[in-house]
């Protein structure tokens, strides 16, 4: 397997930093889209134009001794299952899921940092961290792309700033996103506030699912290694209504990116999610002295189904960790880190418990999927802290 290198450690976001509302923001990341001057945008280039795309950037990338502390790699040369893989560390967007010559991706060391060649556009630095650190990972965004826009041309208007294949991202081309934790807020139809409160801001609140992103027609709906996945691109994660989010999780985004700075950007963001967790916290403060046997109960249920269950599947998964998570959060369990229940949302999707298996011999069938998901979860948590 060509991603081993990369697949023997998790990524360091999966850690859960203090201090940084770990517990209910899952993660912070910041897209930047940027494009060559010399080339037409990627889903106008023949396959020569994205071949010689990719070979100008990987040249840079070694130029720049980036590939000594990461490792590139050309997505038609990877196995579908590896392909996959990166895709549900969300280091790849779900269109490169099935890629063409050309396009490929940079994967930092400690998987923080990932530079997405010929996607939506001829490059997308993504950077994600830990908790609510939308600084930190706009920090390093801004870093790699002075770095990279030192010997790249990039595409850049007087005008309307940089240019993108998408009108949404013309402008600053950054799209910064934060994953919420929010069962409180759900519990208590709190949902349509908050994403009146968001838009308000110029802001996008919206669910999260499970599988390819609304009107993907490409990929075949019979692969269950698609369905069951969570994906992010550009413009954030598989996007579904609030009220039919999976796992309690929630995203929250900027809208726009013209007419505004970058660090105006974050700070909205970053603004209006700490409301979110004050409301959140405040909710489960409320809950906790109204309902504390009812939650006790929700807490101990998911405990008791991830030792016990001899099937589950990706989305139940989520919704066991989604109390699990609502549990260490209040105090109802003490012996399950964080950093234990972001290693099993990543680890819990179909080709990670593909690729946990001794033998491989074809693709598991989606019963086999669902038990060997049951195991891992078992073996998880029978032991949080390995």
């Amino acid at each position: 397997m060509q991603i081993a290198p990369i697949l023997r450690h998790d990524p360091t976001w999966q850690q859960a930093a203090a201090d940084a509302h770990s517990d209910l923001v899952i993660l912070s990341d910041c897209n930047l889209g940027r494009n060559l001057t010399d080339f037409p945008f990627p889903n106008c280039c023949t396959e020569d134009e994205l071949l010689a795309v990719e070979s100008r950037i990987v040249r840079v990338l070694d130029q720049l001794n980036l590939l000594a502390s990461g490792h590139y790699f050309k997505l038609v040369d990877l196995d579908r299952s590896e392909v996959q893989l990166l895709a549900e560390r969300q280091l790849i967007s779900p269109a490169l899921t099935s890629p063409k010559p050309g396009q490929g991706v940079y994967v930092s060391q400690d998987q923080s940092l990932s530079i997405l060649v010929n996607d939506e556009d001829h490059c997308c630095i993504r950077v994600l961290t830990s908790g609510l650190q939308l600084e930190d990972a706009w920090a390093r965004a801004s870093l790699m792309d002075d770095t990279l826009g030192g010997v790249l041309d990039y595409s850049f208007s007087d005008q309307f700033g940089f240019l993108t294949q998408n009108l949404a991202h013309l402008g600053t081309g950054l799209r910064c996103t934060v994953v919420l934790h929010l069962p409180g807020c759900a519990q208590r139809s709190e949902l349509a506030d908050l994403r009146e409160t968001a838009e308000e801001g110029e802001l996008s609140f919206r669910g999260i699912g499970i599988g390819p992103p609304s009107g993907d027609t490409e990929r075949p709906e019979s692969n269950p290694l698609f369905r069951q996945a969570l994906y992010s691109s550009m413009d954030g994660f598989t996007s579904r209504m609030p009220y039919d989010s999976e796992g309690d999780l929630f995203q929250l985004s900027n809208r726009s990116t013209l007419g505004q700075t970058e660090e105006e950007l974050l700070f909205q963001v970053k603004q209006c999610a700490s409301g979110f967790i004050r409301r959140e916290e405040a909710i489960r403060k409320q809950m906790h002295a109204e309902e504390s046997e009812v939650l006790f109960d929700r807490v101990e249920r998911a405990r008791a189904l991830t030792l016990r269950a001899h099937l589950v599947p990706f989305s139940e998964s989520m919704a066991l960790l989604s109390s699990l998570r609502l549990g260490v959060s209040l105090g109802l369990i003490s012996d399950i880190p964080l950093s234990a229940l972001n290693r099993s949302l990543i680890g819990c999707q179909d080709a990670h418990v593909e690729s946990r298996r001794d033998q491989k011999e074809g693709p598991l069938s989606e019963l086999d999927l669902k038990r060997f998901r049951a195991a891992l979860l078992k073996a998880r948590f029978e032991s949080p802290n390995n």
